[in-house]
């Protein structure tokens, strides 16, 4: 949903604050629950199967295309 992000000040912030802001509009506005932070995925190796979990979970609250 890109009405969720105000893309301008995304250019403003640092990809920690970024991520931040992404994870918290997707518990807030989507009811995905927090399963990372910031810092658990702006390393150079983040853990796949955390991330693979939490995008699953993205994925499951948007509807299928027709």
């Amino acid at each position: 949903r890109p009405d969720l992000v105000d893309y301008r000040s995304c250019l403003k912030r640092t990809a920690r604050d970024n991520l931040d802001s992404a994870f918290t509009i997707a518990e807030r506005e989507l009811n995905v629950t927090k399963l990372l932070d910031p810092e658990d995925v702006d390393t150079p190796e983040p853990d796949e199967k955390s991330l693979i979990t939490y995008i699953s979970s993205l994925y499951d609250v948007f509807p299928r295309p027709p």
